[in-house]
């Protein structure tokens, strides 16, 4: 579970706000739609099968369009995509940092 510091707001984000793609999760006010995807923050708890961060660790990733988003005070996030925030960055350039860096990636290396 990550303690939210900083996100951003990617196209995507707006696309599927707009598109209503993301209707069918609002279930209730018990379970509300939380948009977002990218986000840095400090993880605040892990289960019991988490070998990769403790509690502390200072984090960044890109999030999972099938889990609720990013745009809360805490979130919870297979640490599979997660990385450890440089400590370069400030919590809000790490967070900006996430989808748009993977999309370069995929651009230039996985596409040419």
């Amino acid at each position: 579970m990550v303690r939210v510091k900083a996100v951003s707001v990617n196209p995507i984000d707006f696309k599927k706000m707009k598109s209503g793609w993301l209707e069918p999760m609002i279930n209730s006010e018990a379970n509300p739609l939380i948009a977002g995807y990218d986000a840095a923050g400090t993880i605040e708890e892990v289960g019991n099968e988490v070998t990769f961060f403790k509690k502390g660790d200072h984090v960044f990733y890109a999030g999972d369009i099938t889990k609720k988003g990013t745009n809360a005070q805490y979130h919870i996030v297979d640490e599979r995509i997660v990385g450890h925030k440089p400590s370069s960055l400030s919590f809000s350039e790490a967070a900006s940092f996430p989808l748009v860096g993977l999309t370069a990636w995929e651009g230039m290396v996985e596409i040419f």
